[in-house]
């Protein structure tokens, strides 16, 4: 189940930052007429995303589960334990 939020997390941050670099604002004049319910909505949506996906992350136990892989591949003097 969790593991399909996640698919669908990833897919609504690739469609938004697709959206982002498909649709830029062209001026000044258009980026501030964009305002709040623009580009910064866009990336707003974006980031709270990638947030949701380490709280399941963090909240399966998963995160610690990387954290030990990244230390096996890269070396425990790399990453700070904690």
């Amino acid at each position: 189940m969790r593991i399909e939020i996640i698919r669908s997390k990833i897919c609504e941050i690739s469609e938004g930052i697709t959206t982002i670099e498909e649709y830029p604002p062209g001026d000044v004049e258009e980026f501030k007429k964009l305002g709040i319910n623009g580009i910064y909505r866009r990336t707003e949506f974006v980031l709270q995303n990638v947030i949701d996906i380490f709280a399941i992350l963090n909240y399966t136990g998963s995160l610690k589960l990387l954290k030990k892989s990244w230390r096996v591949k890269n070396g425990s003097s790399r990453i700070s334990s904690g």
